[in-house]
């Protein structure tokens, strides 16, 4: 009889020894293969999306920075280099080894595919850590289950198909996780290295890196901070032993910061801001030594910048969008909204059966990561993607995989994780297909109206830009009728045939009268995020209410058509 809760329980390494090496072999196959179809289908998606609103600043900014020897073009964006120093380093040497410059007109085109297939690396280091971690946790079947469900979230496969920076921040992460949690079980000079390496790398490779791997440190330390208080009570030796904790952890932190601040260099330059800043000060000896103090501390650009940078981005905030609804500024139900319209169908029928598992036999670390990762989501005020809050998504995903694997372990009768594991691979499958190529796309069945343009979502959840070729494809043209499209993007693709660019400054549009003497006779597209999204600038809200008003001629993935009649 059951009196109590037991937590989760690890492999057990005497049974474990037991285990066959063909039982061992299976899960590490299916593993493998999961790995595989995952990165087809990236690889083909990937070939049939047009950039996205961020890729080609990041090709531009990273060839610039290889080129110049310096990361300042990215530290003033506030984006930490590791994803964009990787996905064009392949660019940077063949442009080195033939002796040319970038084209960014005929070539762009060649260089996207290149950097996005180099970033096939980040979404293998994902899988490889989410094995890694189910694997430590439970054995080999486990870290299938834990792979499997990260592989098939849709967000995550169609974020993997881009040259950005969310998959590689996301992986960097879960390794830290990983090895935080081997150090805590085995402590060596080495494993605290290891730590602080992955630390420092998910720092080099995203700015959120600073609140969201404390989180997940904290969250591995959980059961022994709790067994500390079962231990000592409120008493001074709960607060020294805290406090050696704290110590810990910080010293982990500022180590990978340090790393972090000679991985991004420096130019040795003075920064301008600091001298104007100094030379403003009234005279007297406080700007004298301000002035000299400005002129001669050269240790810009630096890591400071970009983290500053993203620090004083994320305080200013963000206007926000959601559910038909625009915000001027954010608002804190966006993230657990948007994980509501954007988790997959299988998440969801599997849902009750995870809390079951974790009632029965909780896994700590990974429900202290989710809550805390989600309340943390409410403080967030750039709400513009589910991307930005990608470790909640794959914590969420792992702590699915290990309920499935405890299951397996635990149940007397197959006949219940045997069906939880189908729909898992079913749907999980299904959505693969149906969602193809276009995995930013994805919003669950549940919510999903797939006959008129939707409005439950808008910016890189739905349409970033990336449905350029789709829209060349569907939509009929010719050379006396080109396809003008209104988009928030940079794909300089927009601006050949069949397209034209539609921007209301260049074609004298002021107001729905010039808007509609303008249009008379020609095809335009609205991107879904000019059509339904954050607060726009004036000239293009005049775009949005009026075709927000018209019915569509057609309605292409992420696109409304519009046919106007010619004036007699």
């Amino acid at each position: 009889m059951r009196t109590g809760v037991v937590p989760f329980r690890p492999l057990d390494q005497g049974n474990h020894a037991k285990q066959t090496m063909n039982r061992q072999a299976i899960p590490r196959i299916l593993a493998l293969a999961t790995a595989l179809i995952t990165t087809l289908w990236i690889t083909g998606s990937s070939r049939r999306l047009s950039a996205t609103f961020d890729e080609p600043v990041y090709l531009r900014c990273g060839l610039d920075c290889w080129a110049n020897q310096t990361h300042k073009p990215l530290m003033r964006l506030g984006t930490m280099p590791l994803p964009v120093d990787v996905e064009t380093f392949p660019l940077h040497l063949w442009h080195w080894w033939h002796q040319t410059t970038p084209d960014w007109e005929n070539d762009f085109g060649w260089m996207l595919t290149v950097a996005r297939t180099t970033a096939l690396l980040f979404w293998w280091n994902l899988l490889w850590q989410c094995w890694r971690l189910g694997r430590d946790l439970a054995g080999p079947w486990c870290g299938f289950w834990v792979l499997a469900a990260v592989a098939l979230e849709p967000n995550l496969m169609g974020h993997a198909a881009l040259a950005t920076t969310d998959i590689a921040v996301t992986g960097c992460m879960l390794a830290t996780l990983v090895e935080y949690q081997r150090h805590r079980q085995a402590p060596s000079r080495l494993q605290w290295w290891k730590v602080a390496l992955w630390w420092a790398l998910s720092l080099f490779a995203k700015a959120s890196s600073l609140v969201f791997v404390p989180i997940l440190v904290f969250s591995a330390e959980a059961p022994g901070l709790w067994e500390m208080w079962r231990l000592h009570g409120a008493s001074r030796g709960l607060a020294r032993a805290y406090w050696i904790k704290l110590k810990g952890w910080m010293a982990l932190g500022f180590t990978a910061l340090g790393v972090v601040f000679l991985l991004v260099g420096t130019d040795f330059q003075r920064e301008r801001t600091f001298v104007e800043w100094a030379d403003s000060l009234k005279p007297g000896s406080a700007r004298d030594a301000m002035a000299w103090l400005a002129d001669h501390l050269r240790i810009f650009t630096n890591a400071g910048e970009g983290l500053a940078q993203q620090i004083k981005h994320n305080m200013r905030g963000h206007p926000s969008y959601l559910l038909g609804v625009e915000h001027p500024k954010a608002v804190w139900y966006h993230f657990p909204v948007l994980l509501l319209i954007k988790l997959p169908l299988w998440f969801f029928v599997l849902l009750p059966f995870t809390v079951w598992r974790q009632i029965r036999s909780p896994w700590v670390p990974g429900l202290v990561a989710c809550g805390l990762l989600l309340a943390f989501s409410i403080n967030c005020r750039v709400q513009i993607g589910l991307r930005l809050v990608f470790p909640l998504v794959v914590m969420l995903m792992v702590v699915t995989g290990v309920s499935m694997a405890a299951w397996w372990r635990d149940s007397g009768r197959r006949w219940g994780p045997a069906l939880a594991s189908l729909a898992l691979l079913c749907l999980g499958g299904w959505t693969m297909a149906h969602q193809f190529p276009d995995g930013l796309r994805h919003i669950n069945p549940l919510w999903a109206d797939e006959t008129r343009p939707q409005t439950l979502v808008s910016d890189s959840n739905y349409d970033w830009g990336q449905g350029l070729f789709d829209l060349a494809e569907q939509v009929e043209h010719d050379a006396d009728h080109p396809i003008w499209v209104a988009y928030w993007g940079g794909d300089p693709r927009v601006d050949r045939d069949p397209f034209r660019r539609l921007v209301p400054a260049a074609q004298g549009i002021t107001d729905e009268a010039s808007l509609e003497k303008w249009l008379a006779g020609k095809t335009v597209a609205v991107s879904a995020t000019i059509l339904n999204g954050p607060p726009l600038p004036a000239e293009y809200t005049v775009l949005r209410r009026y075709f927000q008003r018209q019915n569509p001629n057609q309605l292409t993935r992420s696109y409304s058509v519009f046919l106007t009649q010619s004036i007699n």
